[in-house]
């Protein structure tokens, strides 16, 4: 809290937008750290595994400063887990709501610990999507990543943030050191069960630092160098029973599978009718991921 707040008044603030609508978005880091021991994920490292919060009235007050001064209504909540101390997101939304702040802000979550009510909470306060990482439709695949969370508490998630009317952005990770072709199957298979309304699937990357390096080193599946790779293109990614093409392949598949379904771009459209910015930004993020899995 004794932090300053960005200097956005040194910023083009309308570089930095919402993706469907076009609106200036702010992004807030509202907390850092993560106890959690995903084996891929560089936050324990960069942030620490203990959660740091700022309190809601500072978030609060950042809030009221991009409203009033830089007239932005559009938020990304940064947190390494925004949902993970659920009496603190309970606080914030409350304060949102009890100061009538007109906002729409998304941020990302994790499965497990979630709460439903948690969610409706965010929903009241203006939250309008949220980000899991889901990872993986394989229990074999969680446990050996130590996500800490079951293919249920994938399904439990997706469905409480749709009860509460939130749209849902999923994100999957293939290419682990042990995975099978049956394995990405049944991510695959989760995919389409829990149908979010948008997914990324990325390859699991090695980085430094982390418990997924060492594994890899130790198997002898280190490739190129991890720095100036990342989770969509990487070289460095090769598993026990894939190399990086056979996993680029993959994904690429996947992927357009998701979305060139007729049904699934069809009810993108008519759930857009009212915005034909957001219609139009819908097409061009579609024509730049074809352009980029070809």
């Amino acid at each position: 809290d004794s932090r300053p707040f960005p200097a956005r008044h040194l910023m083009k603030n309308e570089l930095y937008v919402r993706p469907d609508t076009g609106e200036a978005m702010a992004t807030i880091q509202s907390a850092r750290g993560c106890p959690a021991s995903c084996i891929f994920c560089l936050s324990p490292q960069i942030s620490g595994r203990k959660i740091r919060l700022r309190s809601a009235q500072s978030v609060v007050d950042e809030i009221k400063e991009c409203l009033n001064v830089h007239g932005i209504k559009n938020f990304f909540f940064r947190a390494d887990t925004f949902t993970m101390d659920a009496g603190w997101v309970k606080e914030l939304c409350d304060l949102i709501v009890a100061e009538d702040l007109k906002i729409s802000f998304i941020t990302n979550a994790r499965v497990k610990p979630l709460k439903k009510e948690t969610l409706v909470a965010m929903k009241k306060a203006g939250c309008w999507a949220v980000a899991f990482g889901f990872e993986s439709g394989s229990e074999e695949s969680l446990k050996k990543m130590k996500k800490g969370a079951s293919v249920q508490d994938n399904i439990n998630a997706a469905k409480w943030a749709r009860e509460a009317g939130l749209t849902v952005f999923g994100m999957f990770v293939i290419g682990f050191p042990w995975e099978t072709k049956e394995d990405i199957k049944k991510t695959e298979k989760l995919i389409f069960k829990i149908n979010p309304d948008f997914i990324e699937l990325t390859l699991a990357l090695p980085f430094y630092g982390t418990e997924l390096y060492r594994i890899c080193k130790e198997k002898g599946l280190l490739g190129e160098s991890v720095l100036g790779s990342d989770f969509f293109y990487a070289n460095v990614t090769k598993t026990e029973h894939f190399d990086t093409q056979e996993l680029l392949k993959i994904r690429k598949n996947i992927l357009l599978k998701f979305y060139t379904r007729p049904q699934y771009i069809a009810k993108k459209v008519f759930g857009a009718l009212n915005s034909p910015k957001t219609i139009t930004n819908y097409f061009k993020y579609g024509l730049r991921l074809l352009k980029i899995l070809r």
